[in-house]
């Protein structure tokens, strides 16, 4: 019987200079297993590296020939997709930069091309673009101009100040496009220096046009708190791999100092820490250990990067957002504090009704959309209702324990030190 989990696997796979322990954890595969790691693997869209990782090691052989072919075939998929996604997203950067207005990629859009140099092994869903924030509604309706639609409203009148990026803009046959003005949600934690991000950025090429990423000091440093705080750990193992070869892209270009200074700035010194500790860990990146041990919060404790741990490597994914309303009811003190968690979920403030659905937050459209939030709320949650309501006692009370330990752990990832 397996004794580890497929993330264990992965991660022991992609490690530089493994083979022999990959052998090991590989050779205890089952049938039954091979099948469910192909699952998990398309699942966290790591097919593509894993499969390079068993070519670098030269332990094809150990794997089935259908899962092998698998792999391949996905690697090569990966490539067709993200060669799709570059070519679409092509004409929309010549657009916005003849136009004058200033990009930077973001995340996949730069990492696959500029730090992966390979673009099969970083699939992307989506294109992100980084502007200037009072040049988001310019951007918007050039967009829409393409022939672009948005999941929500894009207007002079929208409040930036609640969200990170407009509505998503789609469109068939392109690219799902999110036009960033900040890298971190205004609810977050952090305090993101907008205008030291486009001072520092680099030159990159995307798809053949010259445009913007960012520094290899914010690139790391962004993929650590967007992993850890912003996507609490959700398929971590891709974060970790972007880290990694974000090391090695860079070597000894990055500035380590620059690097702490700016993990101070951002109040993420706990989110870098974990993150670099991990990815060190388990993948053998290039951490600097001074650098580490820099950033290392007095009250970390063996027992809280156990947790983390065990959070990373654990297969199974995080409690649908169902259970975490629920978990921040229970935590809300009094009748009053819980209602309002309940009414902000269910009746959002205009200004955030309009990232959703395409009205103004100042037409009366928008209280059409409310009927229709309410439908959509019950669409979202209705799998996690019926598990919640139908399961056993101990069932439930397990997983709101379960919700109620990673409320903690996201609290604790907000201090400094």
């Amino acid at each position: 019987m397996r004794s580890i989990t497929f993330n264990e696997i992965i991660c022991t796979c992609l490690r530089e200079s493994n083979a022999d322990s990959a052998r090991r954890v590989l050779g205890g595969l089952s049938d039954e297993d091979w099948q469910d790691f192909i699952q998990h693997l398309n699942c966290n869209v790591l097919g593509p590296l894993f499969f390079k990782s068993l070519q670098d090691l030269q332990l094809g052989e150990l794997a089935p020939d259908w899962f092998f072919d698998q792999l391949r075939r996905e690697y090569l998929n990966s490539i067709a997709r993200n060669t799709r996604l570059y070519n679409g997203i092509r004409r929309v950067l010549t657009k916005l930069l003849d136009e004058g207005f200033q990009l930077i990629a973001l995340k996949g859009l730069d990492l696959a091309q500029n730090v992966y140099g390979n673009s099969a092994l970083r699939p992307m869903v989506d294109a992100d673009l980084l502007v200037k924030r009072e040049e988001l509604p310019q951007v918007g309706k050039k967009i829409l101009a393409m022939g672009y639609s948005a999941t929500g409203y894009v207007g002079e009148d929208l409040d930036s100040s609640v969200h990170q990026h407009l509505p998503a803009f789609s469109k068939a046959g392109g690219p799902t496009i999110e036009v960033h003005w900040t890298i971190a949600h205004p609810d977050d934690p952090f305090t993101i220096d907008v205008d030291g991000l486009w001072n520092r950025a680099r030159k990159i090429t995307v798809s053949g046009i010259n445009l913007l990423g960012l520094s290899p000091e914010d690139l790391l440093l962004y993929s650590s708190i967007h992993a850890a705080y912003q996507h609490k750990f959700e398929m971590t193992v891709i974060a970790l791999a972007d880290i990694s070869e974000t090391l090695k892209r860079f070597g000894s270009e990055l500035d380590w100092q620059q690097f702490l200074h700016l993990a101070h700035e951002w109040k993420a010194t706990r989110c870098a820490y974990v993150m670099l500790s991990f990815a060190k860990e388990l993948l053998n990146a290039r951490v600097s250990e001074d650098a580490l041990q820099a950033l290392r919060p007095s009250s970390v404790t063996a027992g809280i990067m156990a947790q983390l741990r065990a959070k990373i490597l654990n297969d199974a994914t995080s409690s649908p957002r169902l259970y975490q309303r629920f978990s921040q009811m229970q935590n809300a003190e009094g009748l009053r504090d819980k209602m309002a968690v309940v009414l902000r979920a269910v009746f959002p403030p205009r200004k955030n009704m309009a990232l959703m659905y395409p009205a103004s937050p100042a037409s009366k459209t928008i209280y059409w959309y409310y009927l229709v939030h309410l439908k959509d709320l019950f669409l979202w949650h209705r799998d996690a209702a019926c598990s919640l309501f139908s399961g056993s006692r101990m069932s439930v009370s397990e997983e709101m324990d379960r919700q109620s330990g990673e409320d903690r752990l996201m609290e604790w990832l907000k201090g400094e030190f």
